[in-house]
């Protein structure tokens, strides 16, 4: 029950605005889930354009028509990507970035990454990785073998011992299907009810989800979903080398969040470069165009 003048200003705090945008989340979520029972159809009375009534109520306007546009720095690219897996994060999650090479995938994870002060575990996804690179295996010492986390059993790990942690798995096409296939299960939720039925040396709470990983030592690693969010980018299409073109429907499943990524307009990263780095116009050109000569020959 917002009156005119305090909806103005809840419309200008960023507080506000970011808890709108965690509902938004948890609704897109929400219908995401219902779906497959919802039949598309047009709207059969669609209400009719107002112009000015909502630039009235939102921006205090007093003249009818669009408010002018922000200034270009006031938002800047790629934020609105950055702040999703920021709410993300902090409620821990499944995310999948898609999108060419050389767009900004990684580089908005780690950004999310660093502005929630979460502990960043990145695993590298390429042909040939093996079960020790990935989970962990046992290693040589002064004295004697010893076993050695992997970035997997590190990031539950450290999830369970109550850090917020994101795991990132960077190129997920490029990894083989024998991993891809131990990922789904590592990205099933369990309940709190079902962890304490295998009988683990452990605490649960009921009421709480779980991550659980079977390490190839035959030992089973759970972390709390809210403290483990689990992102991955990937390229996909025939142009670019890697093991899959597609994925399973399964594995897809476990992303409840798929974001898009498309590549910056050449303008765009120039003045990115000349207006937050503060190189010369002239480097920047010769940047831009050397990225997408590198981009263009990657495939």
């Amino acid at each position: 029950p917002y009156s005119a003048q305090g909806l103005i200003s809840a419309s200008r705090s960023p507080a506000v605005t970011d808890a709108m945008m965690a509902a938004t989340d948890a609704l897109y979520q929400a219908i995401k889930a219902l779906a497959p029972t919802i039949e598309a159809a047009p709207d059969p009375q669609p209400r009719p354009v107002m112009d000015g009534v909502l630039e009235d109520i939102v921006y205090g306007s007093t003249t009818t028509g669009h408010p002018p546009a922000a200034p270009a720095a006031s938002v800047p690219p790629g934020a609105g990507t950055i702040d999703t897996l920021r709410r993300l994060v902090r409620r821990g999650g499944t995310a999948l970035l898609v999108g060419p090479t050389r767009v900004g995938k990684t580089y908005a994870v780690k950004q999310a990454v660093l502005a929630e002060g979460a502990r960043l575990v990145i695993v590298k996804g390429r042909p040939g990785l093996d079960d020790r690179q990935l989970y962990g295996g046992i290693y040589p010492t002064d004295t004697h073998y010893q076993w050695i986390d992997g970035p997997l059993a590190k990031a539950w790990r450290a999830a369970h011992a109550g850090e917020h942690v994101v795991l990132v798995i960077d190129e997920l096409a490029r990894l083989d299907p024998y991993h891809l296939a131990a990922l789904i299960g590592a990205l099933d939720p369990v309940s709190g009810m079902e962890v304490r039925s295998m009988h683990l040396p452990i605490e649960v709470n009921d009421q709480q989800w779980y991550y659980v990983l079977a390490l190839p030592n035959g030992e089973d690693l759970v972390a709390p979903c809210p403290q483990l969010s689990i992102l991955a980018t990937t390229n996909l299409g025939s142009d670019y080398a890697q093991l899959q073109t597609t994925f399973d429907a399964a594995l897809l499943r476990r992303f409840a969040l798929h974001l898009d990524i498309e590549s910056l307009p050449s303008d765009v990263q120039h003045d990115i470069l000349v207006q937050e780095h503060h190189l010369p116009s002239e480097v920047a050109t010769v940047l831009v165009a050397s990225a997408e000569f590198s981009a263009s020959a990657t495939a």
